[in-house]
């Protein structure tokens, strides 16, 4: 999934112009990913925020805490709905199913109310669930489809520029320009950017 439109994208630059459309498509694509990477930690986390049925998911990053309380962070950034879960405490352990009644969405983690767990390092768990936050564009919150209309444009026109890294020279009295991530891109992300690790 996309994170914004061609529509979108045109309209913020002011562009009635057919001929670079697929171009455009392409690159809001590309920016698309980028925010997947920045927000994931690590490559590969297409369609992040994109809402899809996910089976089987396996998961390393389970804890226990002192309370019992298993707690794991699915590769969603919201979950609404579980439909299996299991744990086990070694590759070469037995799955253990979970009562659905005892399994809560928490911010970020799911959270397992099986009370009688002890502390762990690590628990594997095995889940089916949906989650994203929308199945379109318009579904997505605004902010971030405002970033990735800026990252589409920004990605465009450096690459159709032919400029280096740098845009400007500093010792004329002009400012100057990077290509990194922008500081209004990576403040926005902030919000959305995984804090455990894709595991």
């Amino acid at each position: 999934m996309d994170y914004t439109t061609l529509l979108r994208v045109k309209t913020a630059m002011d562009s009635k112009e057919t001929t670079a459309d697929a171009d455009l498509l392409d690159y809001i694509t590309r920016a698309s990913r980028v925010i997947d990477n920045l927000c994931v930690g690590v490559p590969g986390g297409q369609n992040y925020f994109g809402t899809e049925t996910i089976v089987d998911e396996l998961l390393t990053n389970g804890l226990i805490d002192s309370y019992g309380v298993l707690r794991v962070y699915p590769h969603k950034p919201a979950i609404q709905t579980v439909s299996a879960f299991s744990y086990r405490f070694g590759l070469t352990r037995p799955w253990s199913d979970v009562d659905l009644a005892r399994v809560a969405p928490e911010g970020g983690p799911l959270v397992v109310y099986e009370g009688n767990l002890c502390y762990s390092e690590r628990v594997y768990a095995r889940i089916s669930y949906t989650g994203g936050l929308g199945l379109t564009v318009d579904d997505l919150p605004a902010d971030l489809v405002d970033i990735a209309t800026l990252m589409a444009i920004r990605l465009y026109k450096e690459e159709r520029s032919g400029l280096g890294d740098s845009i400007g020279v500093a010792e004329l009295g002009g400012m100057v320009y990077t290509k990194a991530i922008p500081e209004r891109v990576r403040v926005v992300l902030a919000a959305y950017t995984r804090i455990e690790p894709w595991m």
